[in-house]
């Protein structure tokens, strides 16, 4: 029950400012841009893989993928995503 900064001088701090403008907190759309640069990155590399090397890791997402799925688990813990 805390009052924000804002109650106490009238006016909103920048953070609050983005945050009613926006929804989220600055931090979480950092994260979201964080996660959004990681992906972006991912995604480049990709496409630097060979065919030998696109196939390989095909067949290692399907495995992961059909062993996760055996053992009733998300396939980042067989496997991490990073």
């Amino acid at each position: 029950m805390g009052a924000k900064l804002s109650d106490v001088a009238g006016r909103a701090r920048p953070e609050e400012r983005a945050e009613a403008a926006t929804g989220q907190s600055p931090s979480r759309r950092d994260a979201e841009d964080r996660a959004g640069a990681e992906r972006a990155a991912f995604r480049r590399l990709l496409g630097e893989l060979d065919e030998i090397e696109r196939v390989r890791y095909d067949a290692l997402l399907q495995w992961r993928r059909r062993t996760a799925g055996e053992e009733g688990i998300p396939p980042y813990v067989i496997l991490t995503n990073r």
